[in-house]
């Protein structure tokens, strides 16, 4: 019988260390489906995120027109499931898949929340066992090709399916402990009974001082 409590998870430098559309980037151009200047373009737009304004939807309309667009779902969900089996299970970060562990074990409801692709997402989350999950859908042809970006998953949107998912389960939102690396995810930190910053960027560092937040 499930508790109350809700831990919420990002996936991306909290429960892995590393970035996951990155990496699986990486592991298409090993594996030759990916050209070398197609992921040159795609981590020069990962820097101008870094060191600009841009802001995180559009950094991942641009990779996705550079990268993604016109993949055909199969081939990717194929190479996302060997790219699961072969190299998440060595990025998770230990310190927060404890803590997971734990919230499982006495029968908390768990959710990951990310902005990375479904397709990725949904495999770590079945890895995982967790309660359910939410990421970046995309719009597919009558090919099953990637045409457009169907839901971006930002901070709001995980502040609102928070509200959604404590309204269907019954819990209230001081129940909730959120996990974020990232400023961007202050919506959904904000709305928490309990937030702790993970890895967090400079912003999130500062504002989670401030605030006197957890932070592993």
């Amino acid at each position: 019988m499930q508790s109350g409590r809700i831990r919420v998870f990002d996936l991306d430098r909290t429960l892995i260390t590393t970035n996951s559309s990155y990496d699986f980037c990486k592991f298409l151009h090993h594996h030759k489906a990916l050209s070398t200047l197609t992921l040159i373009q795609a981590y020069w737009y990962r820097l101008r995120n870094d060191f600009s304004s841009v802001g995180l939807e559009e950094l991942h309309k641009n990779v996705f027109q550079c990268l993604l667009k016109g993949f055909s779902i199969e081939t990717l969900e194929n190479y996302a499931d060997k790219f699961v089996e072969n190299s998440i299970f060595s990025s998770f970060y230990l310190p927060v898949l404890e803590e997971l562990k734990f919230s499982q074990h006495r029968g908390d409801y768990t959710m990951i929340m990310s902005s990375s692709p479904a397709f990725l997402v949904r495999r770590v989350a079945e890895m995982l066992e967790v309660d359910e999950w939410v990421a970046t859908e995309y719009c597919l042809d009558s090919g099953n090709c990637l045409i457009d970006i169907k839901q971006f998953v930002d901070g709001k949107a995980k502040a609102k399916t928070l509200t959604t998912l404590v309204e269907k389960i019954g819990g209230t939102l001081k129940e909730v402990t959120a996990y974020s690396d990232s400023y961007h995810d202050l919506p959904l930190l904000k709305l928490a009974g309990e937030a702790v910053a993970v890895n967090p960027d400079a912003k999130l560092l500062a504002y989670s001082q401030e605030k006197r937040w957890r932070i592993l």
